[in-house]
This record gives C-alpha cells, sequence and structure tokens, in this order.
C-alpha cells in the first residue's frame, strides 16, 4: 500500500473556470479556507502537493501567487483538524490568528499554529512553502504540557533538521504506508524536541526521530558532495557539528559505513555516465576521477564488485544499444 500524495496545480485547469473551482472546491471545501489573490486572476498560479503520512502527521509543499489564506471560525469548526502546523515560507508573509492580531514572518521563520482556530495568512509575493502537521494528540504523549498558541519560532538548528527530514520525505515519497507511519512518527518526535521534549521523553524523540533525521541529512549531504575527492568522515561530520564516531555509527545501524556509501555514490554516478552514448568520447578514467575516485585501479575492482562487469563493457553495451535500436512495434502486432 502505497501514501496517497495528492497534487493539486492551476495549470491542470481550463483558464475560463480556474479561479471559480480553486475558490469553491479546492479552498473552501480541501483547505477549509477562503482565498483572496492578490494579483489578477488571470494570472494567479498555485501549485501544492500533500503527503499524508499517517493519520498523526503529514507534510505538504508547493508554490503560489500572492495571496491571502483566511479561516473563519465557521470554517474551522467545520474542518475539525486537531492538530499544530509548522510552515516556511521562502518570502516575508504576515499571520494572524488566536490571540494574535498581526505577526511578521521573514524567510527562515517558523510559523507554530494551531489548525482548528480562525487564522489569516497574507503572502504579498510569490514564493515557496513547506509545511509539516502533527496531531495534537500524538505530541501529547510527548509534550504533556504542550504550548497551543500560535507562535513565531526564530531559525534553530533543531527546526532546520526537522524540516530538512521533511524534505527528504517529499524526495522519497513513493514508499509504503508502513514506512510512512515510521516517518510520521520520526517528524512527531523532531515537533517534539523542537517545542521543547524533556527527560525521558527527550531521550525517546533523540533515539527516534532525531536518529532518523540526522542520518537523512548526512545521506543527503554526501549525495550532493561525493565528487568532492576531499570528501572525509571527518569532514562531514564538521560540516553537521557531531563527532566521527557518531556518524560512523549512524551508517553502521543503517547496514553500511560511510565509505560504502560515499563510493556507492560515486560508482552509480560513473554507471549513468557509461550507460549514457553522449558521454562516449569521455575516457573512463577521467569519469572516474570526476565522480571522485582518485585510484582507477581500485575503482575498477569496486565497479566490478559492485556491477558484476568491468566499466568498458557498461559502456560497450550502450553503444551497441543506441547504434541497433529496437524496431518499433507494429499496431496490432
Amino acid at each position: 500500500m502505497s501514501t496517497a500524495i495528492t497534487r493539486f496545480t492551476t495549470d491542470a485547469l481550463p483558464a475560463a473556470t480556474r479561479m471559480e473551482y480553486l475558490r469553491d472546491s479546492y479552498a473552501r471545501v480541501a483547505m477549509a479556507v477562503d482565498l483572496k489573490p492578490l494579483c489578477h486572476d488571470s494570472a494567479f498560479r498555485l501549485d501544492m502537493t500533500v503527503f499524508p503520512l499517517s493519520a498523526d502527521a503529514g507534510v505538504t509543499s508547493g508554490l503560489f501567487s500572492p495571496c491571502a489564506f483566511r479561516r473563519s471560525p465557521a470554517l474551522a469548526a467545520r474542518a475539525g483538524v486537531d492538530a499544530v502546523l509548522l510552515t516556511r515560507f521562502s518570502q516575508p508573509y504576515h499571520f494572524a490568528g488566536g490571540a494574535l492580531p498581526l505577526m511578521e514572518l521573514a524567510p527562515g521563520d517558523t510559523l507554530v499554529a494551531p489548525m482548528d482556530e480562525a487564522f489569516e495568512h497574507v503572502y504579498p509575493a510569490a514564493g515557496a512553502i513547506r509545511s509539516v502537521w502533527v496531531q495534537r494528540a500524538a505530541l501529547r504523549k510527548l509534550l504533556p504540557r504542550m504550548d497551543g498558541r500560535a507562535r513565531r519560532l526564530p531559525p534553530s538548528p533543531r527546526l532546520d533538521l526537522l524540516f530538512g527530514y521533511a524534505d527528504s520525505v517529499r524526495r522519497d515519497a513513493a514508499f509504503d504506508a508502513p514506512l510512512a507511519g515510521v516517518a510520521a512518527a520520526h517528524l512527531t518526535d523532531l515537533l517534539a524536541l523542537a517545542l521543547g521534549a524533556r527527560g525521558d521523553a527527550a531521550e525517546h524523540a533523540r533515539a527516534g526521530g532525531e536518529r532518523a533525521a540526522r542520518l537523512a541529512a548526512l545521506r543527503a549531504d554526501v549525495a550532493r558532495e561525493y565528487r568532492n575527492p576531499a570528501l572525509s568522515v571527518a569532514h562531514l561530520a564538521a560540516r553537521h557539528h557531531v563527532s566521527v564516531r557518531y556518524v560512523q555509527r549512524l551508517f553502521e545501524e543503517d547496514g553500511t559505513t560511510f565509505t560504502a556509501f560515499l563510493q556507492g555514490c560515486r560508482l552509480a554516478h560513473v554507471r549513468r555516465l557509461l550507460a549514457d552514448p553522449r558521454h562516449a568520447r569521455q575516457m573512463v578514467g577521467t569519469l572516474a576521477y570526476e565522480a571522485g575516485f582518485s585510484d582507477l585501479a581500485a575503482f575498477g575492482r569496486l565497479f566490478k564488485r559492485r556491477f558484476g562487469v568491468p566499466p568498458s563493457q557498461v559502456r560497450q553495451e550502450a553503444l551497441g544499444r543506441a547504434a541497433h535500436p529496437p524496431a518499433p512495434r507494429q499496431a496490432g502486432g
């Protein structure tokens, strides 16, 4: 069973009925808000994707034109969502809700707000939004005295870790329901820590969600930087402000090592290029060096051990397929 990922984009709607459908069916019915564009209706665009991980948590991301979202008391009562919402936006914006008449937020700030109260979000400029929601019932297990007020949280390492993990969840969205439930529990742990969990609850959250989020951040960092020949476990630990042994332990608990994961990224990179006829003129050694390998003999041994064939064979097979593409299928054949 896969998670029910939902994407809504105005680009898929007929221009003549786009705004009517957006205001009535998407905003009021699906999101329980009133939508007011702050630009001409014809110029308004919205593209949102929702990842409901479980009954307890989910993530949302998207882009939209300048607008205001308002949830009236009646719509808040109808929505009936007893959850906490965390939001980051790429541009300055305003929020009003609960006892707060107006709050200004900057990029990097995090808005924490209850979803069962009336509110208004005003986004004067187009931008990108990232949100995480967690049901209060799940949070109360870790935060019995949770503060339910809407408030602004300045940038912090814990919040960066939470949103970084949410990003990794979005990137790996094609997982099954059990894994989605694990990700939801991890987000709950991370939010509890960001909101001040203490004692046994904090230890539980650090062993669960924080460990998973740090491993995801380390893996994502290696996946970005693997072509740097100087990348090492010490370099990675320093970048993430943790000890070398902690990095090593996280990879080991995941069934691998830092070195094996790094080599896997580099080997996969070279194999992709060898299988692409557009890179047929580049020497294998050049591709290996550009991927971060410094020892060509070691690269050849690792490549054959990983893929079962030498690099030259991968290239030859790719060039053969390019020279003799399969014949097109005949209609009705």
